[in-house]
């Protein structure tokens, strides 16, 4: 039911299927329809036993693997790998206690853990365009399994990173002009 905006793409379930003891393989629910396979993510389904509408979940605004991930990053920006480390160690043991992270932490090995971490939050593409990073969408698109494969790719000189000015702000103030491409 709904738009299946939260259809997993190929590219992230290959993420998670290089550790398959992680924690975070539990979000993931498959729902099969004329023999095609979709895989959904099911991160806030709501407390039933406590008379919760799953379609009313609570969502998060700031949680503690979010916090430990931002210090992650900045550790990386500061060249301060030891805390690096310990920041990132924090939530790749969480997810499977077999797991650690070692030697010298990268800014490509934290966005990765963000992405398994906080996958259906939204910070994605703010991850991606606060560190000048390439967003590819591989695979299947998301929308449908029966599409040929296809990449999808752009960076932050997408005009679209940019979010339009509203109408009504325009027009109160003539100063303003609107962002290119809108």
């Amino acid at each position: 039911m709904g738009y299946n905006d939260i259809i997993l793409s190929d590219d992230y379930l290959n993420l998670l299927k290089d550790d398959p003891n992680d924690v975070r393989q539990k979000v993931i629910t498959k729902y099969t329809s004329k023999q095609v396979d979709y895989y959904y993510l099911n991160k806030y389904p709501g407390n039933t036993a406590e008379n919760e509408n799953p379609e009313f979940a609570d969502i998060p605004v700031l949680r503690l693997s979010e916090a430990y991930l931002i210090a992650a990053e900045a550790a990386v920006k500061l060249g301060d790998n030891s805390n690096a480390l310990n920041y990132l160690n924090a939530i790749v043991k969480r997810a499977n206690p077999a797991k650690s992270v070692s030697g010298t932490v990268d800014l490509n090995r934290v966005m990765e853990e963000r992405r398994r971490e906080l996958v259906g939050e939204g910070h994605r593409l703010f991850d991606a365009m606060r560190n000048n990073l390439r967003i590819e969408r591989k695979g299947k698109a998301h929308v449908s399994p029966l599409l040929r494969p296809e990449t999808k790719s752009f960076d932050r000189t997408y005009f679209k990173t940019q979010m339009a000015i509203p109408r009504r702000e325009i027009d109160v103030n003539p100063n303003i002009v609107q962002n290119t491409g809108y």
